[in-house]
């Protein structure tokens, strides 16, 4: 309900509807409600504004997290994935796989793989880059034919020395197994991480 007011300027009486003194022109000062009520309006903005701002940077944060996840899974699906030729970078050092193939070679009478057995040999290089030097040993590496483990045969040729290898050296050498003829995949196993027992692997089949 419009209420009489008196300019303070001039002294003239005119309803509260109106917002300027029809006679002076004065700009009637806004009322204690309005200006309560403009700031309550303002500080709801303010909150609004800050709401979303910390919506939007955690969907931000969840974004760039699923991408460093998506990074990660790649790399050990990359070290899960590895083949005939590629490289291995095991804490410093480098393991190549270079060759892998059946063997016949000069094993006696007395030491022929089981029946329906064979055996296959892989030639790793590995290099320390290490600043100290490093331990390994033909045992590092397990091989599983169809995801059963299979056995090393440690008298064949060229063997992989087990021992420590001065940093900047390489050894290089075969390691033997024996695994079923009719084995439809052959894996060559690394324990990148003895704490952690993350392997690497090799598909040799």
């Amino acid at each position: 309900m419009a209420k009489p007011i008196i300019c303070k300027k001039c002294g003239t009486v005119y309803s509260s509807a109106q917002t300027i003194c029809p006679k002076c022109m004065t700009r009637r000062p806004l009322s204690t409600e309005k200006i309560i009520g403009g700031i309550a309006i303002c500080a709801f903005i303010l909150i609004l504004i800050g709401s979303l701002a910390n919506v939007f940077e955690e969907d931000t944060s969840n974004i760039v997290s699923e991408e460093n996840a998506s990074r990660v899974v790649i790399d050990e699906n990359k070290n899960k994935n590895l083949k005939v030729g590629d490289t291995l970078d095991a804490n410093g050092l480098k393991i190549t796989l270079n060759e892998a193939a059946d063997w016949n070679g000069n094993h006696s009478r007395y030491s022929q793989p089981k029946n329906g057995y064979k055996y296959i040999r892989v030639y790793f290089i590995i290099k320390n880059t290490n600043s100290s030097d490093r331990y390994l040993s033909s045992y590092d590496f397990t091989c599983y034919a169809d995801d059963a483990k299979m056995e090393e045969y440690i008298w064949g040729d060229n063997t992989l020395e087990s021992g420590k290898i001065s940093n900047g050296r390489n050894i290089q050498g075969y390691v033997y197994f024996e695994v079923p003829k009719n084995a439809q995949k052959i894996e060559i196993e690394y324990e990148t991480d003895w704490w952690t027992d993350e392997k690497a692997c090799f598909k040799v089949k």
